[in-house]
């Protein structure tokens, strides 16, 4: 099966780079970890090479190398959501909020109507303790997607320590109703037609989206 993306490849880092894809959605980590080295070897600007080599890495824990390919991904695409927010999950994974702070404000600004963006700006803020802009991004994060209960989970948090007591009290009823629902939902599914919760939100794929401790990626570049 790998071997005839080569045939349709139209050049060696083309065949490359479709094999570590074959390779990373198998969970072949290091195989597909070499097949994207082998892709930049052929053609060091090979689009996106370097973000989805980083994706390996997160994949295997290996975070500095994941945060190198990312910076490389982002000198290549500086406008890209996608890969800022690669990095920006990364470095927020790692408790690096002020180094995230500038790639988190660049991914909300390049996607308004993104809910992800939104919450993980919200949740450096709050980590930076900005608590009134915490809790404005995760409003906002809430409004574009309220059925995630991540989101209103944070914002019980950040409610809490600016003294918002009756509000964090409703922002918790909400993750419970939300909980409640989704069991409600899965006890109806039939049981060869049962997804997790959090596949529901997850457009990259369940394994990717669990990497990144959230349930979907609004920035997918598609």
């Amino acid at each position: 099966m790998f071997a005839k993306l080569f045939v349709d490849a139209s050049t060696k880092a083309q065949a490359n780079f479709l094999l570590g894809q074959a390779y990373y959605d198998s969970a072949r980590f290091q195989e597909a970890e070499q097949a994207y080295k082998d892709a930049l070897a052929t053609d060091p600007a090979f689009p996106w090479a370097h973000r989805e080599l980083a994706k390996v890495y997160i994949s295997l824990k290996r975070e500095a190398e994941a945060q190198k390919e990312l910076d490389l991904a982002l000198r290549q695409h500086s406008q890209h959501a996608s890969a800022i927010y690669f990095l920006e999950a990364l470095l927020v994974q790692t408790e690096h909020y002020p180094e995230a702070l500038p790639h988190l404000e660049r991914a909300h600004k390049l996607t308004p109507d993104s809910w992800a963006a939104a919450f993980y700006l919200g949740k450096a803020k709050l980590k930076m303790n900005d608590s009134k802009s915490a809790v404005a991004l995760l409003r906002q994060a809430a409004d574009i997607n309220p059925d995630e209960p991540s989101i209103y989970y944070l914002l019980a948090t950040a409610l809490k320590t600016i003294g918002r007591s009756e509000e964090v009290k409703r922002a918790l009823r909400r993750v419970t109703e939300l909980h409640t629902n989704a069991l409600d939902a899965e006890k109806r599914a039939p049981r060869d037609a049962h997804v997790g919760h959090s596949s529901r939100y997850c457009r990259r794929g369940r394994r990717e989206c669990s990497l990144l401790g959230y349930a979907g990626d609004p920035l997918d570049d598609g």
